[in-house]
């Protein structure tokens, strides 16, 4: 592993992340060893852990992945009496975590499903009220969620009446934006049966089946959208993304 003089932030965030913690646990250990102040040398430690992170946040433009790096600082600076820097670095693990659930919300956006996109928009903005993604999701996931709200018994009546792609897709997309997975799935289905060739269809199937954690069979449908129309943006974003996670399970 690299010192921690010699790190490079730019080169590599896994071995930032993982120099960074093991030079705060090496502290820690210091820290509690001598009591409630730090001896001199890990007191240079500790000032060149908080240069090397503030560079890494600033090339990564965000808070670091690594909850425990940030929580392992805010107890030393707080044992060491420095309540700032531990707020500091506190709020930095909460931001951390808002990232991760705003992601996770834009994720389930993706998927149609804006109601559990607010659930996790909502989480975020409880840890970071001002997270501006999260805020912007929240707003354009409500107005998906009350429109399809609003509309879903019309909606419903022109699946059943007129049997068109086009109303098959609109209807599934309003069980989707409501969170009613299984119902959105049927009607894309259908859609798919009354037109094969509508990429929409197909891709859309995809987003449902990820959403119900079907990631083999959503890349199938992604494929099928993709096969019939190379620049569909949810059919080629899904087979990224649902690749990533088959060859990064856990990820």
């Amino acid at each position: 592993m690299t010192s921690l003089a010699d790190l490079d932030v730019q080169q590599s965030l896994k071995n930032t992340l993982d120099t960074l913690l093991e030079a705060a646990r090496s502290v820690q250990s210091k820290l509690v060893a001598a009591g409630t102040s730090l001896p001199d040398d890990a007191q240079a430690t500790l000032d060149l852990i908080s240069k090397k992170v503030s560079e890494a946040e600033e090339y990564y433009a965000r808070a670091l992945d690594s909850k425990i790096l940030y929580e392992t600082l805010a107890t030393i600076h707080r044992a060491i009496g420095d309540d700032a820097g531990a707020e500091k670095y506190a709020r930095q693990g909460r931001t951390f975590e808002a990232d991760e659930l705003e992601f996770k919300g834009r994720m389930e956006a993706f998927y149609g499903n804006h109601a559990k996109a607010l659930e996790f928009f909502a989480e975020a903005l409880r840890l970071v009220p001002n997270h501006a993604f999260a805020l912007k999701g929240k707003e354009a996931s409500q107005k998906r969620v009350d429109k399809a709200r609003k509309d879903l018994e019309k909606l419903l009546g022109a699946a059943e009446t007129k049997r068109t792609a086009k109303d098959y897709l609109a209807l599934g997309s309003a069980h989707a934006d409501l969170g009613h997975l299984e119902p959105a799935l049927e009607a894309f289905e259908e859609a798919s049966k009354v037109e094969p060739n509508n990429p929409d269809a197909w891709a859309r199937q995809g987003t449902i089946l990820h959403a119900l954690g079907r990631v083999h069979d959503a890349l199938a449908m992604y494929k099928k959208a993709v096969a019939i129309k190379p620049t569909s943006m949810t059919g080629r974003r899904g087979v990224n993304y649902a690749t990533f996670q088959i060859e990064n399970p856990g990820k």
